[in-house]
C-alpha cells in the first residue's frame, strides 16, 4: 500500500507526494497538530468562536489528512484527497462550529472538578487584590511597569493595537499563574506584554467596568453639557467597587502616558478607546446590534480618558 507525504506550501495549500516511507511523518504530524489544537482550545478564551474557526481550520485541515493517511495504512484503502483545499477546510469549519456549540459550559466543568480557576487570569478583582493598597493586581502593576520601562516601547507603532505572538502571550499567562512575574522582564516584544495585559482584562470574571454600570455610562455620554457628563461619570466611578475603581484609574493613567507618544505610536485617545472599549466593558447578554454596542463602549472609554482629571478628582 502506498502512503503519501503531505506538506504545506507557502500559500497554505496541500501538496501530496507518493512515498511509502512517509507514514511515520504523517503519524508525527498528526500527533503534533492534534496536541497544538487542543492546547489552543484549552488556553484561549473564545469569546467569539467565529474569530478562531478560520485560524483553527488551517491547522486542523492538515491534521485530518494525516489521520486519514494513518488510517488508510490500517484499512488498506486510501481516502479520496482529490477535493480542493477549500472544500476540506469548509468541512472542518462546519465540524468546529458543531464542537463549539456542543462543548460543555465552564460552570458544568467546575462542578465536575475538571476546570479550576487560575490564580491570576480569569479570577475576580476582589480575590486577587486582597491585602493590596491601592487595590490594583500586582500583575497589572508589573506588566505596565515593564511596558513603560523603555521609551522605545512607548514609541512602538501600533502599541496595544497590534497583536503579540499568541504562544508567547500564553506562556506569560501560565508563568504568571505560577507566580513567576519576572518572566515579563525577559520579554523583548512589547506587543506580547500589551497582549498579556489585554488578555487579563478580557478574562476577568466580571468586566472592569461592571455590566450594571454600562447603561448609566451610555446615558452619561449622551449628555450635551460637559459639566453634566462629568458629574454623571463621577457618580459612576465613585459607585465602583474599590478594586475596580483603583485598577481603572491606574490603567487610564497608563493609557494617557501612552497617548503622549501618539506622534510615534499613532495611538491617540480615539484609537486607545477603540482597543479598550470591548476589553474593559461588555453587557451581561449580547445585543442584536453588536456594531452599535461596540461603538458605544468606545465612546465611554474615550470620555473617561478625555475627562480623566475631572472625573477622578
Amino acid at each position: 500500500m502506498c502512503c503519501k507525504e503531505i506538506t504545506q506550501s507557502p500559500k497554505g495549500f496541500i501538496r501530496v507526494r507518493s512515498d511509502a516511507k512517509q507514514l511515520a511523518v504523517a503519524q508525527t504530524l498528526y500527533g503534533k497538530i492534534q496536541s497544538r489544537t487542543v492546547e489552543d482550545i484549552l488556553y484561549t478564551q473564545i469569546l467569539n468562536p467565529d474569530e478562531h474557526i478560520e485560524y483553527l481550520s488551517n491547522h486542523v485541515c492538515m491534521c485530518f489528512i494525516a489521520f486519514n493517511m494513518v488510517r488508510s495504512k490500517e484499512t488498506g484503502s486510501m481516502e479520496d484527497l482529490s477535493s480542493t483545499p477549500e472544500d476540506r477546510q469548509n468541512k472542518i469549519k462546519a465540524k468546529l462550529r458543531k464542537f463549539f456549540i456542543r462543548r460543555p459550559t465552564v460552570d458544568s466543568l467546575k462542578k465536575k472538578g475538571i476546570w479550576k480557576d487560575e490564580p491570576v487570569f480569569g479570577c475576580s478583582l476582589e480575590q486577587i487584590t486582597k491585602n493590596r493598597n491601592p487595590r490594583v493586581p500586582i500583575f497589572v502593576e508589573k506588566c505596565i511597569e515593564c511596558i513603560e520601562s523603555k521609551e522605545e516601547n512607548m514609541k512602538t507603532d501600533g502599541l496595544y493595537r497590534a497583536s503579540g505572538n499568541l504562544s508567547q502571550v500564553q506562556k506569560i499567562r501560565l508563568e504568571v499563574d505560577q507566580n513567576n512575574l519576572n518572566i515579563m522582564k525577559d520579554e523583548e516584544d512589547v506587543h506580547v506584554l500589551t497582549g498579556s495585559l489585554k488578555l487579563f482584562f478580557r478574562e476577568l470574571k466580571e468586566p472592569l467596568i461592571p455590566s450594571k454600570q454600562l447603561e448609566p455610562a451610555l446615558l452619561a455620554t449622551d449628555k450635551q453639557m460637559r459639566k453634566e457628563r462629568i458629574k454623571d461619570f463621577q457618580k459612576i466611578v465613585k459607585s465602583l467597587p474599590t478594586p475596580n475603581h483603583d485598577t481603572l484609574k491606574f490603567l487610564l493613567q497608563h493609557l494617557l502616558r501612552v497617548k503622549e507618544y501618539h506622534k510615534f505610536n499613532r495611538m491617540n485617545i480615539n484609537n486607545l478607546a477603540i482597543v479598550f472599549g470591548p476589553t474593559l466593558m461588555w453587557p451581561e447578554q449580547e445585543s442584536a446590534n453588536m456594531a452599535l454596542e461596540l461603538m458605544q463602549q468606545n465612546v465611554v472609554i474615550e470620555c473617561l480618558l478625555k475627562e480623566f482629571h475631572e472625573i477622578f478628582t
